[in-house]
């Protein structure tokens, strides 16, 4: 099978449909139980056109789905390093993901960033970084960063960490890592 070259695939186009003794090579989008709608690669015609499926089994087993377009996340470890968040990375700036979008000075001490199509200015310093989704376990110890580096114990009840200054929300937490007993 001949490479996919997502980068012709027209925006919208979610599947890829290789020729086959049934079909034509064709984008595909608005794939649906009963129907979708192609666009026939090299044919004249660049419009979507809608068809219903004749023999959906045969249909749906050829199809490839588009992968995901990832963004560059800011992690930890860049930033423990000192590496700054750059233009296209996700960040975490006061509790919520956003992505840097420019960079308004020329020393790089502030950055605009958007979230939905909405745009804020903040000083580089203030972006945290995005830490991998971990599932936390009950009663168990965790180390992390909320304003300085620190340990509690979570509860699922109360979907936060105990510890002796009170209550912590993960979602306010960078760096989190599960405490195992060294014998």
């Amino acid at each position: 099978m001949k490479a996919i070259d997502w980068s012709e695939a027209p925006e919208s186009a979610t599947h890829y449909m290789p020729s086959s003794e049934l079909f034509c090579e064709a984008w595909i989008k608005d794939l649906k139980e009963n129907g979708y709608s192609y666009i026939v690669i090299d044919d004249d015609n660049q419009e979507w056109d809608t068809a219903r499926f004749s023999r959906p089994k045969a249909a749906l087993s050829l199809l490839i789905q588009r992968p995901e377009e990832t963004k560059p996340v800011y992690s930890q470890a860049m930033c423990d390093e000192g590496v700054s968040a750059t233009i296209g990375m996700e960040v975490k700036h006061q509790g919520v993901t956003k992505t840097v979008t420019g960079n308004s000075d020329a020393n790089n001490n502030v950055t605009l960033l958007s979230v939905n199509n909405m745009y804020c200015i903040a000083h580089t310093n203030t972006l945290e970084p995005l830490t991998p989704p971990i599932e936390l376990i009950d009663g168990k110890a965790y180390q992390f960063t909320d304003v300085t580096v620190t340990c509690g114990v979570f509860s699922s009840r109360d979907d936060c960490f105990h510890n002796i200054d009170g209550l912590v929300c993960p979602e306010d937490c960078t760096n989190i890592q599960l405490l195992e007993v060294v014998k």
